[in-house]
């Protein structure tokens, strides 16, 4: 994409290789984004490196651990000068991680995670008045993604931090290295959408539609006289022009069908187009270019244009329904978009005024990022319906043997085409806007509230947005304040983008750490809240049930089965009653069950031979390991610091065996799944976290968080897991 001159140093000579990657768009959206890490861990250290070097607008570092000798042979970001013995380790990893980059402001909180999450800065029990969930909402509602790092299934903070993030819609990524294995976790809530997938289905020059030609291409190529033209022109004429040639040519002789989508129609066809050749010219590059085999593809593909199955389920997505009204009951504004109860989180100290992109924290950017990407998928889909089934045109062309002259008269076709699909579609969207309101309480001053684009200000600035009301200056956005709702702005310039990226729109459904750790959210006894082992689970804060933390009742908004609830606070009732929140819960829940594990699935699609895949097999056991510990106060194979008695590894590897099996029951693995050269393995890492291994873990943790902050690129569904025993990384749905 074309970048504009920039003073030398500035951020466009300074970012410029990743511009070129992931664009403007997707350098403002990370330069609007903080980032919550969790332990100043080398696995922690690293992600945020990795996010600190291309510009995140803020980063917060949480661990109130300080640094001892063991640090400085496992993080290379502490050292005994700069992190003295005793001093708090986050705060001597924000310090040396601020140098690599001036322009990414840091924090280091050096509470640790359970006190923040109960609100409490000083370390101190919780307030008196702490209604439930709501501190750890508070939270974590300040940061645009969280990542926690080095924390098992077991740990009781971790959660209480994936149920504060499932129900506010904030990200979150679990990263963790253990030997010379590493894991990474992504849970987005309820979903995370992706505006350029960049597989390649949008890229430019792909969308020709030479087999589905609109009147004015049709006009086009027909005023084109192949036998008045000398052989320097002929030579000249767009591929586009010539295949639009060898299919009216082909129409004529077969009863005026297209070509058939098959490799016998396909030969066919590339030797109609040969036909048209001059003897003078045989080797002419326009005609090469236009036998290359996509283009003959084009020409036989009689759904060109058409949403692929990725594409479709965008499209069929609840929220992307034209009819779908979000207005709250009442026609007010007292109930924002996310069941957040309480003031929202504060941005991080010294943050730099775009954060958020103009709102009030990251979980109300992120609500009305998906907001304005679900207006558009309704307008969309109206014009798809309208379009014969086909999306809009992107209207780009690829390089091409041509003349100038040529060249510019196509390319003017079909960008006079893009742009009318592209105003068909705002038409559209306009007309839907005043169904999907955002509060005006969430943007932290009243200018930020008008004409500005709900898309973080990411394609182009300004104009366009309708406001209504007169806003809210504060930087509250909790679920008790009364606003005046906005509708999610648009303008021309994000309508253009949208449009033609189209073909590479996507939705991913997760499932929670709850959906995947708990037997209640697969139909155990009574609805108990028991992890996988047995072992109680953490406390469900503020007495939800626990379908609120799974996927259970989906219906394509944050806050799972409180998504469709009745207002108020967003707790199922309208005078926030918990009780009728729970009823209103369990009937949603019922209706649309949990995501199942695809981790048999994968198992069976994998294995060979009788022998596990080894993601399949270390997943496993690094969940009996946490399971170790919780029973044995320490992992498998790991010798207590200063203790004298030593470790009974071959001892460890029976326990750990017999704690693997049931796992591997409980997930639905048969008894191949679990590879005992693994389980060796894992005992004799002793939960080691080696720095190395730490590098690639945290860069593989940072290039998922770029994903969801970018929204480009897909996302890992939903872990991966690294086997630097074996070199691969594999990825499935747990």
């Amino acid at each position: 994409m074309e970048v504009p001159a920039a003073s030398a140093g500035g951020p466009t000579d300074r970012y410029d290789r990743q511009i070129r990657l992931w664009g403007e768009a997707g350098q403002r959206r990370l330069e609007t984004a903080a980032v919550c890490v969790v332990t100043a861990s080398a696995t922690g250290t690293e992600t945020l490196k990795n996010l600190v070097l291309p510009g995140v607008g803020a980063f917060t570092l949480v661990d109130g651990t300080t640094v001892t000798v063991r640090d400085y042979g496992a993080n290379f970001f502490l050292t005994p000068n700069a992190a003295p013995v005793g001093a708090p380790k986050a705060a001597a990893a924000v310090a040396a991680l601020g140098e690599l980059n001036t322009a990414s402001t840091g924090t280091a909180r050096t509470k640790d995670l359970a006190s923040l999450l109960n609100g409490d800065e000083e370390g101190g029990p919780a307030p008196e008045d702490a209604d439930g969930d709501a501190a750890a909402a508070a939270f974590v509602s300040a940061f645009t993604v969280v990542v926690a790092t080095q924390m098992g299934e077991g740990h009781p903070a971790l959660r209480r931090l994936a149920r504060a993030c499932w129900t506010t819609g904030v990200p979150l990524v679990v990263a963790r290295t253990y030997g010379l294995y590493g894991v990474v976790r992504v849970v987005a809530s309820p979903e995370a959408t992706v505006l350029d997938a960049r597989d390649g289905t949008a890229d430019d020059g792909m969308d020709l539609r030479v087999a589905a030609p609109w009147p004015a291409l049709s006009a086009l190529a027909a005023a084109t006289d192949l036998n008045a033209l000398d052989d320097t022109a002929f030579a000249h004429v767009p591929a586009v022009v010539l295949l639009l040639k060898a299919l009216a040519s082909w129409a004529e002789t077969e009863g005026g069908g297209g070509v058939p989508p098959t490799a016998a129609g396909r030969a066919a066809f590339k030797k109609r187009l040969a036909a048209l050749r001059r003897t003078s010219l045989r080797d002419a590059d326009n005609f090469n270019e236009a036998a290359r085999p996509a283009h003959i593809r084009a020409a036989a593909d009689p759904a060109a244009g058409a949403p692929s199955p990725a594409v479709e389920a965008v499209l069929s997505h609840p929220r992307a329904d034209p009819a779908r009204d979000e207005r709250p009951p009442d026609g007010g504004g007292s109930r924002p978009l996310r069941p957040v109860r309480g003031r929202a989180g504060t941005p991080p100290g010294g943050a730099p005024p775009s954060l958020y992109g103009g709102w009030a924290s990251g979980a109300d950017a992120l609500a009305a990022d998906a907001a304005s990407f679900w207006l558009h998928a309704a307008a969309l889909r109206e014009f798809v319906a309208a379009n014969n089934g086909r999306l809009p045109l992107a209207g780009a062309l690829p390089d091409m043997t041509s003349d100038t002259a040529s060249y510019v008269a196509l390319q003017t076709v079909y960008a006079d085409r893009a742009r009318a699909d592209a105003e068909r579609v705002a038409a559209a969207a306009a007309a839907l806007a005043h169904r999907r309101p955002v509060l005006a309480a969430r943007h932290r001053t009243p200018a930020a509230a008008r004409g500005r684009s709900v898309d973080a200000g990411c394609e182009a600035g300004g104009g366009g947005g309708e406001t209504v009301g007169s806003g809210g200056s504060g930087g509250g956005g909790g679920v008790g304040d009364a606003a005046q709702p906005v509708f999610p702005a648009w303008d021309e310039a994000t309508v253009k983008a949208f449009c033609r990226r189209a073909a590479a729109v996507r939705v991913l459904r997760y499932r929670s750490l709850d959906d995947e750790w708990c037997t209640a959210s697969r139909g155990g006894p009574d609805g108990a809240a028991v992890t996988d082992g047995g072992a109680p689970a953490a406390r469900i804060e503020g007495g939800l049930p626990l379908a609120a933390y799974t996927s259970a009742g989906y219906t394509g908004t944050v806050g799972g089965v409180f998504a469709s609830g009745d207002g108020g606070d967003g707790c199922g009732s309208p005078d926030g009653s918990r009780d009728a929140g729970a009823a209103a819960a369990a009937a949603v829940a019922a209706a649309s069950p949990a995501l199942p594990s695809g981790l048999p699935a994968f198992y069976e699609a994998n294995a060979g031979d009788g022998a596990a895949p080894s993601a399949v097999s270390i997943y496993v056991l690094l969940r009996a390991a946490d399971r170790f510990y919780g029973q044995h106060g320490r992992y498998p194979g790991e010798d207590v610091y200063g203790g004298l008695d030593g470790v009974d590894v071959d001892g460890d590897a029976v326990l750990m065996r017999d704690l693997a099996a049931g796992v591997r029951v409980e997930v639905g693995l048969p008894p191949a799944a679990v590879d005992d050269g693994d389980v060796v393995e894992v005992v004799r890492a002793a939960a080691a976290e080696l720095h190395p291994v730490a590098a690639l873990v945290g860069g593989l943790a940072a290039q998922e968080v770029m994903k969801l902050v970018t929204k480009q690129f897909v996302p890992v569904n939903n872990t991966a897991v690294i086997n630097l025993m074996a070199g691969t990384t594999e990825s499935f749905e747990a």
